[in-house]
């Protein structure tokens, strides 16, 4: 008995020492963000009306990551906010006239913008802005007429426009080498998009017609007829099959791509539809119209599911962002709206955007740990781990396996575990992680009878650490779960899993 009361006599006098020159360890934990698949557009609602731009917007699209919002318009400005925090915009690259075109680089670290001018009056001209460092990277010159429409290839990074000189360029965005010119249409060329899939080019324009070329050779491969009226946008589809048009002539049309046949035309609104798009997994199509329509369609069939009001006159533009949650339009009102779209992708009645499990029935929403991760997803049910770490990748997040009595998380039970303990019940000190790992006596409690416990283990050759869980009865279940020792520790302690 001396020989332990002194063993405490040494963890209390290592415990004055430790304290007098630590601080609160304790640290902050964020929340688990998860990628949304779209699958039924259960409902949208307007989430934010954006008044930055002082003339007509043409043009809203979101980064790869879908951190950042990017608009451009008539007043001849690139406006960039972070998603997250939309109150506050910032200016990337301007032209002393409009902004038409404008896209991200793959990788996020460049904005690439064209308009009805250029820099210095030099028509078709292309800016690169270069975001981290926020200034211009480059101008690219080379078409002869205001440059309407700019895509980048996605495995390849080069960058296609599209200019009212009828002709559709290639480029190599890092040199600012114009690496081919495609020639095919007879008059203004409207939109272009990459299809990285099959390594194909879409181009539309004032010929009423969409041409796909090969963007390696620059050869024509078809041409898509049967609009009546200007083609004012086109787009592929996520997996590169199809390809879909909106035109003047009030119709959006969707076709094959591998030999040009038609799949459908619909009527779109009241006159000009100005713009379509696909959610990122490919079931909805984003129309927009002159007459200020927004609507989501089922791409497979072209059915309007929803439409949505709010803006006051012609719509340009519309992008999802990469999950397919949120939704930008663009606008002559001078506005950008963005849009939230309620997901229900496990149809339990409970939309992703507040579901916290949204791939997995769980009515229920049960959350034992209060994490906001719902017990059906969650690696560690009984632990709060909002982070779901889980190193070693077998399903059990890293807060339900531990060393029991390992209270500094160091990989070995002594006598420093008692001291980081004692900091931790009498001096706010930070907690094991998980908890539980200090509960060296099974009793579902951390307090001093946890030290005394593994004072007894390292110095008096007591009971280790977990050992006798199996006969504590007053337990739950879940907690009851010891396994072999790890012999890579110098200890006998147990792994707990719970």
């Amino acid at each position: 008995m001396s020989r332990l009361l002194a063993a405490i006599a040494l963890v209390l006098s290592m415990f004055l020492v430790a304290v007098a020159g630590s601080n609160d360890g304790r640290k902050n934990k964020s929340g688990v963000h998860t990628s949304i698949t779209i699958e039924n557009a259960e409902d949208v609602e307007l989430v934010e009306t954006l008044t930055d731009h002082t003339n007509p917007v043409w043009t809203a699209i979101f980064s790869p990551d879908g951190k950042l919002l990017a608009s451009c318009g008539q007043d001849g400005r690139v406006l960039v906010r972070d998603v997250d925090s939309l109150s506050h915009s910032r200016q990337m690259g301007s032209f002393p006239d409009w902004i038409v075109g404008l896209a991200f680089s793959p990788d996020g670290q460049y904005l690439a913008y064209g308009g009805a001018t250029g820099f210095s009056g030099t028509f078709g001209s292309i800016g690169l802005w270069n975001i981290a460092a926020d200034s211009l990277e480059r101008i690219m010159t080379g078409h002869e007429g205001g440059c309407w429409s700019l895509d980048f290839q996605e495995s390849t990074g080069l960058l296609v426009s599209g200019s009212f000189d009828q002709m559709v360029m290639l480029w190599d965005p890092l040199t600012g080498a114009q690496l081919n010119t495609l020639y095919g249409h007879t008059a203004q060329i409207l939109s272009v998009d990459f299809n990285s899939v099959q390594n194909l080019i879409a181009s539309s324009g004032v010929d009423y017609t969409v041409l796909l070329w090969d963007s390696q050779t620059g050869f024509p491969v078809r041409t898509l007829s049967g609009h009546t009226g200007n083609v004012g946008y086109v787009k592929f589809s996520p997996d590169g099959l199809t390809v879909a048009s909106s035109a003047d002539d009030g119709t959006v049309r969707l076709w094959n791509v591998s030999d040009g046949s038609p799949i459908w035309s619909r009527a779109a609104g009241q006159g000009w539809v100005n713009c379509v798009n696909f959610s990122p997994d490919g079931t909805l199509l984003l129309t927009c119209g002159h007459d200020g329509s927004v609507a989501l369609r089922d791409a497979a069939t072209g059915l309007q599911l929803k439409r949505l009001s709010g803006h006051t006159t012609s719509v340009i533009r519309g992008a999802f962002n990469p999950s397919g949650t949120l939704l930008a339009t663009a606008s002559w009102d001078n506005t950008v709206r963005l849009w939230g779209i309620k997901i229900d992708s496990d149809s339990d009645g409970v939309t992703d955007g507040v579901d916290n499990c949204p791939f997995i029935p769980n009515v229920s929403q049960a959350d034992a740990d209060t994490d906001s991760v719902g017990d059906v997803c969650d690696n560690c049910p009984s632990v709060y781990n909002p982070e779901q770490v889980d190193t070693d990748g077998d399903s059990i997040g890293d807060a339900c396996e531990y060393v029991c009595g390992d209270a500094n998380h160091d990989a070995t039970v002594d006598i420093s575990d008692a001291v980081y303990l004692i900091a931790y019940i009498f001096s706010g000190g930070s907690a094991p992680s998980p908890l539980l790992a200090g509960d060296a006596n099974c009793d579902a409690a951390v307090d001093i009878s946890d030290v005394v416990y593994l004072i007894a283990y390292i110095f008096s050759g007591g009971v280790a650490p977990c050992a006798g869980c199996y006969m504590t009865q007053a337990l739950p279940f879940s907690m009851l779960l010891c396994l072999e020792p790890r012999s890579r520790f110098r200890t006998s302690a147990y792994v707990g899993v719970y």
